[in-house]
This record gives C-alpha cells, sequence and structure tokens, in this order.
C-alpha cells in the first residue's frame, strides 16, 4: 500500500515522459542533410498531471541534457509544436454501501418442557416471553461505473545541436548551461 502511494504522488507530482530520437538527415532531402548537416534529433514529450508549460520546460530540459551529453553547448529549436488532448474513460469499482442497525423485538413463545424424573410420566408445561434487540452495522460492496477525463499535454519539437559560431545563423538558440 505504501507503494502505491509514493508511485501515485511521484506521478502526480511530475510524471513527464519523454522520448529523444535521432532523425537521418537523408529523410528530409539532400538539401536539409547540405545544410545542416546529420544532426536532427526529434524529442517528444507528454503527461497527463503537468499543465503545457511544465511539459514544454521538462522538454527543453532534455533536449538541453541530450546536447550536453554530446558536447554541445547550444541547440535549437527548428520546428516546435505542443497539443492537449482529452479522452474519456469508464471505470468499474465497488464502492461500500453501509447499512445501520437498530431493530427492537418483543417476542412471545409458547413451548413445552418435557422431562424425566424419579416419577415415570412426569411431563411440564410452560410459557415465556424473549426481548430481542440487534444493532450495528453490516458493508456491502457494489459495482459502480464511474466516468473520468484525462487531459494530456504533449510538446513535440525537431532540434539541432550547433557550434557557437553558428549562433549567427539562427534569430532563437537554447544555451545548454542555462537547463542544466
Amino acid at each position: 500500500m505504501k507503494l502505491f502511494i509514493w508511485l501515485s504522488l511521484f506521478c502526480l507530482s511530475g510524471c513527464i515522459f519523454s522520448d529523444i530520437e535521432y532523425v537521418p538527415c537523408n529523410e528530409f532531402g539532400r538539401d536539409v542533410c547540405e545544410e545542416m548537416g546529420d544532426r536532427i534529433f526529434v524529442a517528444k514529450c507528454k503527461s497527463g498531471a503537468v499543465g503545457r508549460e511544465g511539459v514544454y520546460d521538462k522538454c527543453i530540459k532534455d533536449m538541453a541534457r541530450h546536447v550536453g551529453d554530446m558536447g554541445f553547448d547550444y541547440f535549437v529549436v527548428i520546428v516546435g509544436l505542443g497539443d492537449t488532448y482529452s479522452n474519456d474513460y469508464t471505470m468499474t469499482t465497488n464502492k461500500p454501501i453501509t447499512t445501520y442497525h437498530n431493530y427492537n423485538a418483543n417476542t412471545t413463545r409458547d413451548f413445552d418442557v418435557y422431562g424425566t424424573g424419579r416419577l415415570t410420566g412426569y411431563s411440564a408445561y410452560g410459557s415465556g416471553s424473549s426481548n430481542t434487540k440487534l444493532t450495528g452495522t453490516s458493508t456491502t460492496y457494489v459495482p459502480v461505473k464511474e466516468k473520468h477525463t484525462i487531459t494530456t499535454n504533449t510538446y513535440k519539437a525537431l532540434f539541432m545541436p550547433i557550434e557557437a559560431y553558428e549562433i549567427r545563423n539562427y534569430n532563437r538558440y537554447y544555451r545548454v548551461s542555462d537547463y542544466m
């Protein structure tokens, strides 16, 4: 149970899934290969627990870490696109229903008592009353269908590491040290 709580808190506190892949420049054409070289990557980031800005920020940090690991100090985002979408889900869960009992009953019942003793054929007959009080609770679990909506925020970007002398070729660039 404690593990479930910790995993839930971890996911709610910022589960942003990101994936960075290399894209061969020949998939864009010869002109792109000649101009940019063979150093284009795609970053895909998404989260159902963090807003759009949080997904964007984490994605930029992951790109900076990737570029820094490659030995570069700068990178540019060639194309970046964020999106938000929602999915509706129906789940069946068991919900408790608790019944509270407070029951009083007075009953009268005739009963016969037979027995033997020293005298053969001895019998007795009698009547009595009983007072019964039932109190307490009982819990029953019933299936209930619940509707939930999960909203996912995404950011997808093509990016490229650049050298310091290439900064002048781009209007906007990112410095790796700003995000590490």
